[in-house]
C-alpha cells in the first residue's frame, strides 16, 4: 500500500515534537513563580534572596544591606597586622603587612566609589577589640574625618578607648572639627594630670589648632606652661598660645626662655604674639643668655631677627645683639651661622664685614661653615644694596 507524503513518517514526528515543545512551554509558565520568572538565575538579586523564602529581597532590604556592606579585603589586611609586634602602643612602621595595607588603602582612596564602604569599614574598625587595629584605623581616618559616620565613630571610640597612644590619636583626627565639643573634650584633658603624657600633649596641640577659644582654654594651657611637669605638653601648651596670639601668657614664656627642650618654643612663641612685651622680654633674656655664656638655639635666634619689622622694635640693637651671638663662642654652629644669615637679611653689611675678618682663618669643621655662612650673607647684602640703587 502506498502511503501519501502528507502523511510520512518524519513529518509525524515534526508535528509531534512542535507539539510537545509547547506543551512543555505552557506547563513552565504555570508552575513558575512570577518573581522567579523575573530574575534571572545567578543574579544579583536572586544571590541577595532570603534563605528559603523563593523570592528577592525588597528594595528597601537591598538598600540596607548596601549601607551595612564593608570592604572585606580591608579587614583581612587590618588583621594581618597581628603580625607586626604591636608592643605597647609601639608599631614597627617597616612591617611589611603595614606597608601592604598603606597600598591597598591609596587604592581605594584613589577610586570614588569606594569611599563610601572604605569609610564604612574604617568605623567599624574604631570599635575593634584589638588595640593595633584600632590605632591604625584612627590614624586612617583623615581622609575621611568630615564624613558623619567616621566623626560619630571617633567620638564613640573616644569615649571608650584606655590605649593612650590611641586616644591621642583619636583626639589628633577629631580636632580637624574645629567645634565647642571638640575644645571642650582637649580642655578636660588638658587639665586631667591623671591622663597619659601623650593625651595631654596632643589636646594642648589640638586647642591651638583652633581658630578661636574660650578664656578658660587658654587658662588651661598656661596652667599647663607654667606647671605640667612634661616637656612635651610645656611644648605643646607653649606653641598653641603663641598660635592663639596669647599675650596674657608672655611672662610665663619670658621665665621659661633658658628651659631646656622648651626655651626656642616659647622664642617661636614669643615673635608670634609679637607685642612690646614679648619683644623686650626675649631681647633681655637673650642678653643674659649670652653674658652667661649659655647656647642658643636657632629658631630663638630667627625667632628675636623677626621682631624687626616690628615698630616698636629697636633694629639697630637687634643687629648689634644678632652680632654677638654669631660672634660667640660658646654658641652653637647653627646658632651662628642662623645669625649670620639674619644679618644678611637684614642688610646689616658692616656687622657682617667684621665678623668675616674674625673668621677669615676658620677653614675646616663647623667653624668653616659659619664662615662661610657669613661670606653668602655678604653676598646678600651687595644684591640688597644693588635692588636699591
Amino acid at each position: 500500500m502506498t502511503v501519501s507524503s502528507k502523511h510520512s513518517p518524519p513529518a509525524r514526528i515534526t508535528c509531534v515534537v512542535l507539539v510537545a515543545l509547547v506543551a512543555l512551554a505552557l506547563l513552565a509558565a504555570g508552575c513558575v513563580e512570577p518573581d522567579m520568572r523575573r530574575v534571572p538565575a545567578g543574579s544579583a538579586s536572586s544571590a541577595a534572596s532570603a534563605p528559603g523564602s523563593g523570592s528577592a529581597l525588597s528594595p528597601a532590604e537591598r538598600r540596607a544591606r548596601r549601607a551595612a556592606a564593608v570592604d572585606e579585603d580591608v579587614i583581612k589586611a587590618f588583621s594581618a597586622l597581628a603580625s607586626c609586634g604591636y608592643q605597647a602602643g609601639r608599631l614597627d612602621y617597616r612591617c611589611f603587612e603595614l606597608k601592604a595595607l598603606r597600598t591597598l588603602m591609596r587604592k581605594r582612596q584613589s577610586d570614588r566609589g569606594s569611599h563610601e564602604v572604605l569609610a564604612r569599614t574604617l568605623a567599624k574598625l574604631l570599635a575593634s577589640s584589638k588595640e593595633v587595629e584600632r590605632l591604625v584605623a584612627a590614624d586612617s581616618v583623615f581622609f575621611y574625618h568630615r564624613k558623619p559616620i567616621i566623626v560619630s565613630a571617633l567620638w564613640t571610640a573616644l569615649a571608650a578607648e584606655k590605649s593612650p597612644t590611641v586616644e591621642a590619636t583619636l583626639i589628633r583626627q577629631l580636632c580637624w572639627q574645629r567645634s565647642a565639643r571638640v575644645e571642650k573634650a582637649a580642655r578636660e584633658r588638658l587639665r586631667d594630670r591623671a591622663k597619659a603624657v601623650a593625651v595631654r600633649a596632643e589636646a594642648a596641640n589640638c586647642l591651638g589648632r583652633q581658630s578661636q577659644v574660650e578664656a578658660s582654654s587658654k587658662q588651661a594651657l598656661r596652667d599647663a606652661l607654667a606647671s605640667d611637669g612634661a616637656v612635651a605638653v610645656q611644648s605643646n601648651a607653649c606653641a598653641a598660645l603663641g598660635a592663639l596670639a596669647d599675650a596674657k601668657s608672655v611672662p610665663v614664656m619670658i621665665a621659661k626662655l633658658a628651659a631646656p627642650g622648651l626655651g626656642w618654643r616659647c622664642a617661636v612663641a614669643l615673635s608670634r604674639i609679637g607685642s612690646p612685651a614679648a619683644y623686650k622680654g626675649l631681647l633681655g633674656a637673650t642678653d643674659k643668655a649670652l653674658r652667661k655664656g649659655d647656647d642658643l638655639a636657632a629658631q630663638q635666634v630667627s625667632a628675636l631677627a623677626s621682631f624687626a619689622s616690628k615698630k616698636h622694635a629697636s633694629r639697630a640693637r637687634l643687629v648689634a645683639l644678632l652680632a654677638r651671638i654669631a660672634a660667640a663662642p660658646k654658641v652653637s654652629w647653627l646658632g651662628r651661622k642662623r645669625a649670620a644669615r639674619e644679618l644678611g637679611i637684614l642688610g646689616a653689611k658692616p656687622q657682617l664685614e667684621r665678623l668675616a675678618k674674625r673668621y677669615a682663618k676658620a677653614d675646616k669643621g663647623n667653624e668653616a661653615l659659619v664662615a662661610k655662612a657669613i661670606q653668602q650673607a655678604l653676598v646678600r647684602t651687595k644684591a640688597l644694596r644693588a635692588r636699591k640703587r
